[in-house]
């Protein structure tokens, strides 16, 4: 089967599986989600202390946010984490405060200073209802969501993967011998300091293909031919502005890097160019023009 039919197939799943995807985590994870973290909250203020004012909750990690105006900042955490030496893997939960210093009269840093002792008193019961019970419901919570995000991931990667095989295919008839080129052109923007007109005009867009070893030993290219090529060397007839046919002899590490360039400029590169040389004349000249 044609890769380019493969491809427009194998978007079309991904941008169906996408949408799925989008619709399960809004109908399904995040109610589910809000649940057991309304739930989790609802045990802390009954179990640890009524002082919290607000947690927020993942399968791994419980913040306690500050009090007064600073809730959005957490005070403190209760963070699980794996004992990757023991055998089997056993899970502990670790506490971790970020206040050092009060007075009395900051009331809210006072009653931060409570709930850390409160959760310190109730550091044990917590460590234990995270790793039976929470840690596993958001697990189950995220098991399908996560499914389904891994198949998309796999889906971008063949993408991806099959892409690369589409270029690579439409890159190699630029290596056969007869092929010839002559590059997009580009846009300029074109100031005339005599008239102070400004223009936008397409020019003819010149690639540097090395020749020697010496970085000085390169020419610019506008429109090239594959002459001859062999496993250790090709012949290219090329042409620029200052000649109009010249043949020079290459290595094939040298060819393959220039044809990638050129391909990319080819495919993509000179209409990004020109689209950023566009937008910046309309920004910078075309206002002024007009106003």
């Amino acid at each position: 089967m044609n890769k380019q039919i493969i491809l427009s197939a194998l978007e079309a799943q991904l941008k169906t599986k996408e949408s799925e995807t989008e619709a399960y985590e809004n109908d399904v994870v995040k109610p589910a989600y809000q649940e057991q973290s309304d739930k989790i909250s609802r045990w802390f203020l009954e179990n640890v202390s009524s002082l919290i004012p607000q947690i927020t909750a993942t399968s791994d990690r419980i913040e306690i946010m500050k009090c007064g105006d600073n809730r959005r900042w957490s005070a403190c955490t209760i963070q699980l984490s794996t004992d990757w030496r023991s055998e089997p893997r056993s899970k502990y939960a670790e506490f971790n405060w970020y206040s050092s210093r009060v007075n009395g009269k900051e009331a809210d840093i006072l009653a931060d200073v409570q709930i850390f002792g409160a959760v310190a008193a109730k550091f044990h019961e917590i460590e234990n209802m995270m790793i039976s019970e929470w840690h596993p419901a958001f697990v189950e919570i995220y098991k399908d969501f996560n499914k389904m995000e891994r198949e998309c991931s796999d889906l971008r990667v063949t993408i991806s993967n099959t892409k690369s095989e589409i270029a690579n295919a439409a890159k190699d008839q630029y290596k056969k011998v007869g092929f010839s080129c002559e590059l997009n052109t580009k846009k300029y923007i074109n100031r005339n300091y005599d008239t102070n007109e400004v223009t936008l005009e397409d020019v003819k867009h010149q690639m540097k293909l090395q020749i020697g070893r010496s970085k000085y030993d390169y020419v610019y290219v506008s429109a090239f031919k594959v002459k001859e090529l062999n496993k250790y060397k090709c012949t290219l007839e090329i042409s620029n502005d200052s000649h109009s046919l010249k043949e020079v002899t290459i290595t094939i590490k040298r060819f393959n890097e220039f044809i990638n360039d050129v391909f990319n400029w080819q495919n993509g590169g000179s209409e990004s160019d020109s689209k950023y040389t566009t937008d910046r004349y309309n920004r910078q000249y075309a206002k002024k023009e007009n106003a």
